[in-house]
C-alpha cells in the first residue's frame, strides 16, 4: 500500500484516520484486514458507517459517513472538569472531532431523561427530537436561534406513552411545551400566532407556553395571568 484516498461526508479529518487503526506504507495489499478495519472506525461514535475497498495496484480507499450532530450534551470528566459530548439524530452520544465551533454553538444542550435502569445510553427518541428540531429550523429559524436547552426529563423516547412532552427553554420563552397529539409543523404555526400576537401588544413576559393541548394553546404570562389561543 502506497496511498490512502479518504474521504468523509462530515468533519473528520485524514489525521484521525492515524489515531483509530494501523496505515503502514510497507503493508502488502492483501494483508489488509478490512473486516477489523472496519469495525475499528465504526467503533468511533461519531462514524455511523464506514466503506473501505482495495484499489490496485497501491491504494486502500476509506469512505465515511458520519453521525449528524443535533443536540449536545455536558457530562463530567474523568478528571472532574465538565466536557462536551454530542448526540446525533439517531441518539448516539460521541465526543465530536473537527466541528467548527460555530457549528457547535447553534447546537441546544439536552437535559437527557434517565430511564428506569439508571441510564441515559443509549438516548432514545431522538429522532421525534430532530424532527422538531428541524422543522423549527426551517419555519423559524430566527427564533430557532434563541433556543438553549431542550429537557427531555418527560420524554422517555416513546411518544405513545401517556405524558410525553418535549420542553423547550429559550432566550425569549422560558418554557415552551411540545407534545404528540398534533404535529409539529401545526404546534409551531400556532406558536408563531401566540409570538406575533404578543408582540404586537407589546410583548408582555411570557412565562410559559403549553402547546400540547388538541385545539389551543394556553399561554402563561409572568404576571399570573394565563391565556389560550
Amino acid at each position: 500500500m502506497e496511498k490512502v484516498l479518504f474521504d468523509t461526508d462530515g468533519v473528520l479529518p485524514p489525521s484521525w484516520l492515524g489515531t483509530v487503526v494501523e496505515l503502514r506504507r510497507d503493508t502488502a495489499m492483501m494483508e489488509i484486514d478490512i473486516h477489523t478495519m472496519k469495525q475499528q472506525l465504526e467503533a468511533h461514535g461519531q462514524v455511523k458507517s464506514a466503506s473501505i475497498e482495495r484499489q490496485f495496484p497501491n491504494a486502500l480507499k476509506i469512505d465515511l459517513k458520519e453521525h449528524e450532530p443535533v443536540l449536545r450534551m455536558r457530562v463530567m470528566g474523568v478528571n472532574g472538569r465538565a466536557e462536551v459530548r454530542i448526540i446525533s439524530s439517531e441518539g448516539t452520544i460521541y465526543k465530536g472531532i473537527g466541528y467548527p465551533r460555530a457549528t457547535l454553538n447553534r447546537l441546544p444542550f439536552v437535559l437527557p431523561y434517565q430511564h428506569s435502569e439508571g441510564g441515559i445510553l443509549p438516548m432514545r427518541g431522538i429522532g421525534q427530537v430532530a424532527e422538531l428540531l428541524e422543522e423549527t429550523r426551517r419555519k423559524q429559524s430566527n427564533f430557532y436561534k434563541t433556543w438553549k436547552l431542550v429537557s427531555l426529563k418527560h420524554y422517555s423516547g416513546n411518544p405513545d406513552f401517556p405524558g410525553q412532552v418535549i420542553e423547550v427553554r429559550s432566550s425569549m420563552v422560558p418554557r415552551i411545551i411540545f407534545g404528540f397529539n398534533t404535529s409539529f409543523a401545526q404546534q409551531l404555526d400556532r406558536l408563531a400566532v401566540i409570538l406575533n400576537y404578543v408582540q404586537s401588544r407589546g410583548n408582555p413576559a411570557i412565562k410559559r407556553i403549553d402547546l400540547t393541548l388538541p385545539k389551543d394553546a394556553a399561554v402563561q404570562f409572568e404576571s399570573g395571568r394565563i391565556s389560550t389561543f
